[in-house]
C-alpha cells in the first residue's frame, strides 16, 4: 500500500456481532451506514461469513419486476423455434433457471413471457453511470425451478449441441 493512503478502519467485534445477528435481515445499505463502511466492504465481510445479505435494488439496478406468471398462450411449433433461436444467441440454462437479457427493447422478453410464463425484470444502470462506468439498461426474462426444467425439456431438441451440454448439465445438477 502506498505510503499516505489511509488504510480501511478494521472491522470491531460489535459489528461482526451485528452483522452476524442483522445481516440477513435489515437492508444492507443501512448496515453500510451505520458501520462507515461502503457496499463493496459490507458485502466482502458478508460473503467472508457466509452471510446472504439483503442489499438495496439500487444497488444492483432493478427499477421494475413483474410477478412470476404463467404462460397466456399455448405455444405454436414456430413460437418454439423462435423461442430456441433466441435463447440459442440471448439465453442462459443453469441449475434451475432459464433467463434471457435484452438491452435495447423488451419486446423479444415479452414474447418469451407470453410462450413460457415467468417474470420480466427492467433495471437501470445509472448507479454504475454515476460511478463514472458505461452501462446501458435492459430487461432480463427469466423463469425458475419446473417451469425453467420444462422449457429446457421443452427446446431440447431445437439446441445446438454447446446448449444442449448447457441443458444436460442443468438437469444432471437437480439429482
Amino acid at each position: 500500500m502506498p505510503k499516505g493512503v489511509p488504510r480501511a478502519a478494521l472491522w470491531t467485534p460489535e459489528q461482526i456481532a451485528i452483522l452476524v445477528s442483522l445481516g440477513p435481515t435489515v437492508k444492507g445499505e443501512i448496515l453500510a451506514r451505520e458501520f462507515g463502511k461502503t457496499h463493496a466492504a459490507l458485502r466482502a465481510k458478508a460473503s467472508a461469513l457466509g452471510i446472504r445479505m439483503r442489499f438495496p435494488l439500487k444497488y444492483y439496478g432493478i427499477v421494475k419486476s413483474s410477478r412470476d406468471v404463467g404462460p397466456s398462450r399455448s405455444p405454436s411449433l414456430r413460437d418454439l423455434e423462435w423461442a430456441a433461436g433466441f435463447l440459442e444467441g440471448e439465453g442462459h440454462f443453469r441449475s434451475s433457471r432459464v433467463e434471457a437479457k435484452q438491452i435495447s427493447t423488451t419486446e423479444p422478453l415479452e414474447r418469451l413471457l407470453a410462450i413460457f410464463g415467468g417474470h420480466v425484470e427492467t433495471f437501470s444502470m445509472e448507479y454504475r453511470r454515476q460511478q463514472g462506468g458505461k452501462a446501458n439498461d435492459g430487461s432480463i426474462w427469466g423463469v425458475g425451478g419446473a417451469r425453467a426444467r420444462g422449457v429446457m425439456m421443452t427446446l431440447f431438441p431445437l439446441l445446438s449441441t454447446r446448449r444442449k451440454a448447457q441443458i444436460r448439465g442443468a438437469l444432471t445438477w437437480q439429482q
